[in-house]
């Protein structure tokens, strides 16, 4: 996106994304990175995968990427920040302080606690997963207060809207599926349509765009 306005503004940059992952969003299977490597070559953005980068300097910025002790020299730097999870007192965390959950989103060793979200270990911390695993946890609550509702572990089926600034592609992987090279359309792969696939958060978004009002629809 940040190509294609630059583009739009007649503004020549270089631009160029350096992560760890071997591939652009590679979590979304071989099938779903390949589309976003295409988009991002056609948008002229370089990437650098496998890597780590550090800034240094003070009057002339200069990223440092490891391995291969590889330089560029940069006008901008835009980076991620670094996440730590709450690490409540008396609650099982990890090293980083991300909450431990099993496959129903309670909090490990405990009977009447339960986490989503980016407060848990649950990788990757996305919003439709989050809601994912509300879903899931509010099933177990329901069971546990007598409710007759039917329960079903945490299933992480990774859906994104990836905006490109001409177009969007609709991202889908099973990421508890090794074998799942995932799947591309330029059709929604789910309803309602929206970056954010969930089955009631989804909809609660996308009323933005609903000039009629609200209305919920079902995701599988």
């Amino acid at each position: 996106m940040t190509a294609r306005r630059l583009e739009r503004a007649n503004r020549g940059a270089e631009l160029r994304i350096i992560t760890p992952e071997r591939a652009p969003l590679a979590i979304f299977g071989a099938v779903g990175s390949a589309a976003v490597a295409r988009e991002l070559d056609d948008a002229g953005v370089a990437f650098s995968g496998n890597a780590i980068a550090a800034v240094r300097g003070d009057e002339r910025v200069v990223v440092e990427v490891w391995p291969g002790s590889r330089r560029f020299a940069v006008d901008r730097v835009v980076a991620l920040p670094r996440a730590y999870g709450p690490d409540i007192t008396g609650l099982r965390a990890d090293i980083e302080g991300f909450l431990v959950t099993d496959d129903h989103c309670r909090v490990r060793g405990t009977r009447t606690v339960w986490a989503i979200g980016d407060a848990t270990n649950m990788r990757p911390s996305y919003g439709g997963l989050a809601a994912r695993q509300a879903d899931c946890a509010a099933q177990q609550i329901a069971a546990l207060a007598g409710s007759r509702v039917p329960t079903s572990p945490y299933v992480p089926v990774l859906r994104a809207q990836l905006r490109t600034g001409r177009r969007s592609l609709w991202l889908q992987r099973d990421i508890s599926d090794p074998l799942d090279a995932g799947a591309v359309d330029p059709v929604p792969l789910g309803s309602p349509p929206g970056k954010i696939a969930a089955r009631c958060l989804g909809a609660l978004l996308a009323a933005h765009d609903e000039p009629a009002g609200l209305r919920l629809a079902q995701t599988v």
